[in-house]
């Protein structure tokens, strides 16, 4: 069970992500070239400790949904994939996942194990191993280095609101990228992702530097056990 395709997609029409930054004062985004603006959003991700990513994205015609917080190494949250929800966990370097079988079965299982492992906690190393792929989507770290690197050429857009902060927008030109919203005030974090290649979708990033608690699930199986 993988999801490094879905991940790449993620990252492919996302361009960046987050819903943040305090403060009244200007920030001066919107002053900056594209490159520059890219420079300081990444400067400013890089000191965040945790953030909750909320949203839903097309990727070849089906939707995947996500509603994680994350922090430094460590996450909770939900997939949705064709229909079907995974629970998925990550501390202390090991990955936690409980799926339905329609989950399972989108994310890479064969039928078999799919209907073996269904409704089940299953651990494995967040690094490593079958389980690995889950863990990009709950490491704060992993998760901004995927986002914050454009498909194509960037160009500066304009100034709005989003979910009542001060936004400036980043635009990826190329087919696959979509356009990204930065606080214009505060730090220049990211608010929102929207698509606007091929395919669609929305992701919204709020609840910059919150507390995110993480527990181990209790008799969850080694993936292992299962074989492959």
């Amino acid at each position: 069970m993988r999801l490094g395709k879905a991940l790449g997609a993620l990252a492919m029409i996302m361009l960046l992500g987050g819903c943040g930054g305090g403060g009244a004062s200007d920030n001066g985004i919107e002053k900056l070239s594209a490159d520059n603006a890219l420079a300081k959003v990444k400067a400013d991700a890089a000191a965040v400790t945790s953030v909750h990513v909320k949203g839903e994205i097309d990727q070849s015609g089906k939707s995947l949904g996500l509603d994680v917080r994350l922090g430094k190494a460590m996450g909770t949250g939900t997939l949705t994939i064709s229909g079907g929800q995974l629970e998925i966990r990550l501390l202390n370097g090991t990955a936690y996942v409980r799926g339905d079988q329609a989950a399972l079965i989108a994310s890479g299982a064969p039928a078999s194990q799919a209907s073996l492992a269904a409704d089940k906690w299953l651990k494995g190393s967040a690094t490593t191993g079958s389980l690995s792929s889950f863990s990009s989507f709950l490491d704060i770290k992993t998760l901004f280095n995927a986002l914050l690197t454009p498909q194509g050429s960037l160009k500066t857009g304009s100034s709005t609101t989003v979910n009542g902060t001060k936004a400036f927008s980043l635009i990826d030109t190329s087919s696959s990228g979509g356009t990204l919203y930065i606080a214009q005030t505060g730090k220049a974090l990211p608010l929102r992702i929207l698509k606007t290649g091929s395919g669609g979708g929305q992701v919204d990033f709020t609840d910059y530097d919150a507390k995110v608690t993480v527990t181990a699930p209790a008799g969850a199986i080694d993936i292992s056990q299962l074989g492959q």
